[in-house]
């Protein structure tokens, strides 16, 4: 408006009384969003200046290039509806290209209230390319900003949904999920379970509070993982306080067995060391080595299970146990004894499985 008052101010009044009106009502877009109506405030944005556009194109005809800000003013609705609904974007967009063929088509020099010289015209008509077109590349940088910002936010909620994954599902499963939803479950023939329970847990959980023993526990299975993912063994899960272990599943490994074992003393060896009440810890350990069936269950809150004799023969040969020693079968023995120390338990009688021979893993040979 300074230009044209410095320029005719009296010839280009009707023009300057639009640009005062058009600002005014652009204005009110900041009233809008401040009172909660941001949706109210944006098509005003869209529709108040290509109005505008209208009159100011009327008033000085096409010669002057003001129709031309219609397309400034597309691309710059494309990227204020982008997020938007798809009709409600097309709909601006035909507004705008509307008045633009309306205005190039009647909106002539000679149709025009105002008259002014070529050379003015002329001025009038660069000016306004030259800032349609760099307000145009200005829109598409944002919105270009935008997109690669929206595409790094995926990206990253890709990774955090990929990390969450992979800690509920081993990862060759998960794979495995991914390339065909409906898998649920595949046998294995030679795997071995380690079940883990610290004894007395209930009594200590009568004696703090329950930060405590949480924190505590935590820091107990997260010791646990650390040694099962040094072994190359895979955690299936905890129930309370007990701890359960696979080697071989759902990656076949040859030397399941020992790393199993090996993992089993560590435990014992890492719990010693741990106090609460200034009571030392101790775990019950049973494992046993036999075919299983592995997959996964559920369809929301899915999981990575075990089934068959082999998991329940270890779990009740880590019930009937004792506090601070490892309980394993005689299969478990037959192949290990020529690495690892073994203690007889002779034959007892297992709940559920009947009279077993069993043995108490003591160490390295």
């Amino acid at each position: 408006n300074l230009f044209y008052v410095a320029y005719d101010y009296e010839r280009l009044k009707p023009v300057i009384l639009v640009n005062i009106i058009g600002s005014s009502v652009n204005f009110t877009v900041m009233l809008f969003n401040q009172y909660g109506r941001p949706h109210l405030g944006k098509l005003i944005i869209a529709i108040s200046p290509n109005i505008q556009i209208f009159f100011l194109t009327y008033f000085m005809s096409t010669a002057s290039g003001m129709h031309l800000l219609h397309i400034m003013m597309i691309s710059f609705i494309f990227c204020l509806y982008s997020n938007e609904t798809k009709t409600l974007l097309i709909g601006m967009i035909v507004f705008s290209l509307s008045l633009y063929i309306f205005e190039y088509v009647y909106f002539t020099p000679d149709f025009s209230p105002i008259i002014l010289d070529a050379i003015t015209l002329v001025v009038f008509y660069i000016m306004i390319s030259l800032t349609v077109f760099l307000l145009v590349m200005l829109f598409f940088a944002l919105f270009y900003k935008e997109i690669q910002y929206a595409e790094l936010q995926l990206e990253n909620e890709h990774r955090r949904s990929e990390s969450l994954l992979l800690n509920i599902l081993p990862e060759e499963i998960a794979a495995k999920l991914k390339d065909n939803p409906s898998f649920t479950a595949e046998e294995f023939d030679s795997v071995t379970i380690l079940f883990a329970d610290i004894v007395g847990f209930t009594e200590i959980a009568n004696k703090v509070d329950s930060t405590t023993l949480v924190d505590r526990l935590n820091e107990i299975f997260t010791m646990f993982d650390s040694l099962a993912e040094k072994h190359g063994l895979e955690k299936i899960k905890t129930i309370g306080d007990a701890y359960m272990v696979a080697g071989g599943v759902p990656k076949p490994m040859s030397n399941h067995t020992e790393a199993v074992a090996r993992m089993a003393l560590d435990m014992i060896e890492s719990t010693s060391h741990h106090y609460i009440l200034e009571q030392q810890l101790n775990v019950r350990i049973g494992f046993h080595t036999g075919s299983v069936i592995a997959g996964v269950i559920g369809t929301k809150k899915f999981s990575y299970d075990i089934w068959g004799d082999a998991v329940n023969t270890a779990s009740r040969l880590e019930s009937h146990g004792e506090p601070g020693r490892i309980h394993v079968s005689h299969a478990v023995y037959e192949i290990l004894k020529d690495e690892f120390e073994f203690k007889s338990r002779g034959e007892m009688s297992i709940k559920g499985l009947g009279i077993m021979k069993t043995y108490y893993l003591t160490g390295i040979k």
